[in-house]
């Protein structure tokens, strides 16, 4: 389903209390019950939420209807947070420090049986406005301090940042059903909108659960991507090696390695039949020096690659150390990186963004991991003619 265009939420919060809010915050009358007595209330987002399951007043929730959280013990006191959805959008929370064994819940009321979804560090959804619940629990014995981030991003705030509305669209339903379907555990997202000029900055890198966006940069394309006279366009795609073509849709950061270029990191296709043979290919995230400033202003344009995404080296290895899996991470801790072209193949089709389940083909490619211990990708050859 393409996402309606909404407003933006840039509010920001930080709350170090779990005393909850004031009746007069809340609306409670006379002699009702607050309905935040006992909760942290969150009305504004982006948020940083501070606090302590130590001492907590809550302990009523020891088992939820997720099933992440089924084997879990869960029978510590917890705190919980009532989040104020004002629109529709993606809300991602991350715990970004807690107690040992912690574990972050996402709730569609105050009620353990109505749980959205849990892990031990990452929860989200795509929600209607409402009032949604974050859970910080544990094993009794074990609690502690924690530090979560929240944020709600809707198509408008990627439009804020110049993304096209089209692709905003696109890149949260395809982002909701990955997450949804077990692509990843990273609030971190990666779009990049080949349809623009290689001298734009055409890739935006965000932390979804702090609401911000962390990078916008240049990105390459294939060579033979382009129509082989204007060099800046990207306008055909393949998944086939030795094409020198780019490939669309989504992918996700695998680990990294130092290789022909530099520190980089390689990367999965996890759509089959469109990049699920980047792996093999050789289609990794490299610095390089032409698509930085000194070249596109010689040029007019980033030299395209070989067909992979390759970055500026001036900013390639703070941008490697942030997106790339950790080594000897599962699959989930990947960060989703989205590929973008209205073309007549992969945009009608692509099951991320019209499925509304995952196939086994689709299961089968997020399993996938991409080996990064051998450095295979290859110089390019030829100059052109304002090198």
């Amino acid at each position: 389903m393409i996402r309606q265009a909404s407003l933006v939420v840039l509010a920001t919060l930080v709350v170090g209390s779990t005393s909850g809010c004031s009746a007069k915050d809340d609306g409670a009358t006379g002699g009702q019950t607050s309905p935040c007595a006992d909760v942290v209330c969150v009305e504004t987002l982006p948020t940083t939420q501070s606090g302590s399951t130590l001492g907590a007043s809550r302990n009523a929730f020891d088992a939820y209807a997720c099933p992440a959280a089924a084997s879990r013990d869960l029978s510590g006191a917890e705190v919980v947070h009532r989040v104020t959805l004002p629109e529709e959008g993606f809300l991602s929370v991350a715990m970004t420090s807690g107690p040992s064994g912690g574990f972050l819940l996402l709730l569609g009321a105050d009620a353990a049986a109505s749980c959205l979804d849990a892990h031990a560090t990452n929860v989200g959804a795509w929600l209607p406005p409402g009032n949604y619940f974050v859970v910080v629990d544990g094993k009794a014995g074990s609690e502690g301090e924690f530090t979560l981030q929240a944020a709600l991003t809707t198509p408008g705030r990627l439009q804020a940042d110049g993304i096209d509305p089209s692709l905003a669209a696109d890149a949260l339903t395809i982002y909701e059903n990955a997450w949804a379907w077990g692509a990843t555990r990273r609030s971190e997202y990666a779009i990049a909108d080949f349809r623009l000029h290689s001298a734009e900055k055409r890739e935006w890198v965000y932390d979804l659960s702090a609401g911000a966006l962390l990078w916008n940069l240049r990105v390459a394309h294939g060579r033979k991507s382009t129509d082989g006279v204007d060099l800046a366009h990207a306008i055909t795609f393949s998944n086939v090696s030795g094409s020198n073509q780019s490939s669309l849709g989504l992918a996700r950061s695998a680990g990294t390695y130092s290789g022909t270029f530099g520190p980089s990191f390689r990367l999965e296709g996890l759509e089959p039949g469109f990049n699920d043979a980047i792996c093999t290919r050789d289609i990794v995230m490299h610095p390089w020096s032409p698509v930085g400033d000194a070249y596109v202003s010689q040029c007019g344009w980033a030299r395209p690659s070989l067909g992979c995404p390759a970055i500026d080296d001036q900013i390639s290895l703070p941008v490697r150390n942030r997106l790339a899996r950790p080594d000897g991470g599962p699959p989930d801790a990947g960060v989703l990186m989205l590929f973008w072209y209205p073309d007549a193949a992969w945009h009608p089709t692509s099951e991320y963004l019209h499925g509304t389940a995952p196939s086994p083909a689709i299961e089968a490619q997020m399993a996938a991991l991409c080996d990064s211990s051998q450095d295979g990708t290859p110089q390019p050859g030829g100059t052109y003619a304002c090198d």
